[in-house]
């Protein structure tokens, strides 16, 4: 019985090469990353894309992205609204949102929907917490995360630094 285990295991061993040429493997799951963001933040979405594919995560192998399509103007959070509650009823993997705002209502939207979507998030001009987006830096306390800046502090920095190095400078274009 022992020599018998011992053929049939050789055989598997054998027969998993060979059959390796005629089967392909299964496909990898393939992710969907709602992306919320307006026009203007173009090149912050390539530049997501391009980390993810980094990451491993190429579109139309094992990610699809879904990009909701927004203009600038009186109906623009509508649309955003609109955008992640296609996204929550598509049951997408996740949503990118590139400004507060759009982090907001995807926020708003993924709550009234009970919905527990991750949702990653950018802040540029607001505290995240002071904005209302996550409870605290130790725990967003809801589906969200992700990376805050201060645009104006840096600005004020960076002015400063200027005037630091060049002190008679008078005019900034």
């Amino acid at each position: 019985a022992g020599i018998i285990v011992v053929i049939i295991g050789i055989l598997l061993y054998a027969y998993k090469p060979l059959m390796s040429r005629f089967i392909s493997p299964a496909p990898a799951k393939t992710y969907t990353i709602g992306i919320l963001s307006y026009p203007q933040q173009n090149d912050a979405v390539i530049g997501f894309k391009q980390s993810m594919e980094k990451l491993g995560y190429k579109e139309g192998v094992n990610v699809r992205y879904d990009l909701a399509k927004v203009s600038v103007g009186p109906t623009m959070m509508n649309e955003f609204s609109a955008g992640a509650e296609r996204m929550i009823n598509a049951h997408e993997d996740m949503i990118y949102a590139t400004f507060e705002n759009e982090t907001a209502v995807a926020l708003a939207e993924t709550k009234k929907f009970g919905s527990n979507m991750p949702i990653v998030f950018i802040t540029r001009f607001h505290d995240p917490v002071e904005y209302g987006l996550i409870n605290s830096y130790k725990s967003s306390g809801n589906n969200a995360t992700g990376v805050a800046t201060n645009v104006s502090e840096t600005i004020g920095r960076t002015l400063g630094f200027l005037l630091e190095i060049r002190p008679d400078l008078k005019k900034l274009g």
